[in-house]
């Protein structure tokens, strides 16, 4: 077996994005967590960098972000609806449950969450933040793709952008569209 060394600590060499605008893609493993310490439980969202839309540096490319929203509060259910808005699923969603009173923290919605999420894109704003001797990435912003209104807005595609976008769309299609 190989020996350990005599460090008191190993680094992950967990990268941090750096602050700037970029397109994601929203990856699998979404999942609900429910926090040990508080017992609240949130959605966790994984989503890659693969864009940098504002001149930050190409080495923040394919770097994991991942979103937690509060599934359990009016908030996480308000979060989750522009996600769906903001990706192009809202009205499929919308038809598959109908009515207010959908409970998006069930198995059923969570699933289709899982189904249909990934390979989304959507342009968002990170702002790295320092806590607790460690840098964090929090979103400061999402939005449609080209909705404009990050730095970078119009900004010719990269090919990793199109290359995202062909999955997309060849998992759409291989899925039959949006149809249930």
């Amino acid at each position: 077996m190989i020996k350990p060394g005599k460090e008191e600590r190993m680094d992950f060499d967990f990268k941090v994005p750096d602050t700037g605008d970029y397109r994601f893609q929203i990856d699998e493993g979404i999942k609900l967590e429910t926090n040990a310490n508080s017992g609240k439980t949130s959605l966790w969202i994984p989503s890659k960098i693969v864009e940098c839309r504002g001149g930050e540096s190409d080495d923040n490319l394919e770097l994991q972000v991942t979103h937690f929203v509060p599934i359990e509060s009016d908030f996480g259910a308000k979060q989750i609806a522009h996600i769906l808005s903001i990706t192009g699923l809202f009205e499929a969603f919308d038809k598959k449950f109908p009515g207010e009173g959908v409970d998006i923290s069930s198995e059923e919605f969570i699933n289709a969450l899982k189904l249909k999420l990934p390979g989304q894109l959507f342009d968002g704003g990170i702002n790295t933040v320092e806590k607790d001797g460690k840098r964090r990435a929090n979103f400061k912003y999402i939005e449609k793709v080209g909705a404009g209104k990050g730095k970078a807005a119009g900004k010719a595609k990269t090919a990793a952008a199109a290359k995202a976008e062909t999955k997309t769309e060849t998992k759409a299609a291989a899925a039959g569209g949006d149809d249930w």
